[in-house]
């Protein structure tokens, strides 16, 4: 069974100023940003194995390319949220054009059966537009407490540790299973590997769960 958190508490409302989030959860919130991609099959698999939930927000761009793994991940119990149609950055675009952009990847995830009820924005930049978007679609902003830094160019084992050292209960977490902006463009195929060192040896793993 994939356990989950309790959303009863408002807590996951994010604000502009980027607060460190902290969920009402006995473990981890494993988090994945700019997929799908190549890489996001092994995620899940990964997930599988160690019977995790996981969430994914995902550039509506890229889940019109890959529904399969929208799908999957809907019948796997994961969570799917927006993120944006696009990556850009939403300081360096004009308010209507941020607006047209979110709409967009809001409907191309409603095409592929999915309601999404969380909204992270690119970059983790919130702006007045995007804030009232997620509002207007009922959807509850979803910040972080710590990025791993996946992007980088990492020693093997680095992300692991990252994760490691960041993890208590509760705490959300940032991964990458996509490569977006000035991300290195190998960086993200790394990640499920230091994904698996990392579960293999978290204590928050129930291990009579694990395949």
């Amino acid at each position: 069974e994939i356990s989950s958190c309790d959303w009863s508490s408002d807590v996951c409302s994010s604000d502009l100023y980027r607060k460190k989030e902290i969920l009402p959860s006995e473990k981890p919130v494993l988090t994945f940003d700019d997929g799908p991609t190549e890489v996001t099959e092994e995620v899940l698999d990964i997930l599988k194995d160690y019977s995790i939930q996981g969430y994914f927000f995902v550039l509506g761009e890229k889940a019109l390319q890959r529904p399969k793994l929208i799908r999957r991940m809907k019948e796997e119990g994961h969570i799917v949220g927006l993120h944006a149609y696009i990556h850009r950055h939403g300081a360096l675009i004009l308010p209507h054009v941020l607006w047209k952009d979110l709409r967009k990847g809001y409907e191309a995830l409603m095409k592929l059966g999915i309601e999404p009820k969380f909204y992270r924005p690119t970059h983790g930049f919130y702006t007045a537009i995007s804030c009232l978007f997620s509002r207007m679609h009922g959807m509850k902003n979803f910040h972080w407490y710590a990025l791993m830094r996946d992007w980088e160019k990492n020693e093997e084992g680095v992300v692991a540790k990252r994760l490691g050292k960041a993890s208590a209960p509760g705490r959300i977490l940032v991964l990458h299973d996509g490569c977006e902006g000035s991300a290195d463009p190998k960086a993200y195929q790394k990640m499920p590997e230091e994904l698996r060192k990392y579960l293999k040896e978290s204590k928050f793993v129930d291990r009579k769960s694990v395949v």
